[in-house]
Order: structure tokens, then C-alpha cells, then sequence
């Protein structure tokens, strides 16, 4: 216990890293963020939509158990919307 305690003072310890991704419906994106503990920042953003004229609307993320895909469903389009799967890698899109 005694340990722990020095890593945690000593800064031995680090925070978890976070991943959010949010939706923006009328900008046809998701965007990836990082959180650290202690600042938000922009990881990538991802353009989702088939038609650029159009706003195809993004809704709903959700991310898969063992976290190698994350899945969008996008609410407008022809004919009734869609879901896209997404890879989770670092190079994914």
C-alpha cells in the first residue's frame, strides 16, 4: 500500500485516456475526442454522408464490446438512412 501511495505522489501514476465521439448532425462529421485528465483535445474528424449537397444527419454512436469498430447511424438519405461501421485503429477513417 505504502507503494501505490509513492507512485500516486511521485506522479507514477497516469490518469486514463478517454475517447468521446460526438455527433454533429447539421455539419454531416463525427469527431473523436481525447480527454487526459486534465485538457479536451480534437483527435480527428471524421465526415460521414453519401450526399454533400445534402445533410444526411448523423445520430447515435455507439462503440463495439471489444472496441475495434465504432458504428453511426445516419438518419436522412435515400431511403430510409443507414449504419456505418467504422474502424477504431489509428489509421482508421
Amino acid at each position: 500500500m505504502r507503494f501505490l501511495i509513492t507512485l500516486l505522489l511521485l506522479g507514477g501514476f497516469a490518469p486514463p485516456t478517454y475517447r468521446i465521439l460526438v455527433a454533429s448532425e447539421s455539419g454531416d462529421i463525427v469527431t473523436q475526442l481525447v480527454w487526459d485528465g486534465t485538457a479536451l483535445t480534437v483527435a480527428k474528424v471524421v465526415p460521414v454522408g453519401i450526399m454533400p449537397a445534402d445533410i444526411d444527419g448523423p445520430h447515435n454512436v455507439t462503440v463495439a464490446p471489444d472496441g475495434s469498430a465504432w458504428y453511426v447511424t445516419i438518419a436522412h438519405g435515400t431511403p430510409y438512412g443507414s449504419l456505418w461501421k467504422m474502424g477504431a485503429g489509428p489509421r482508421s477513417r
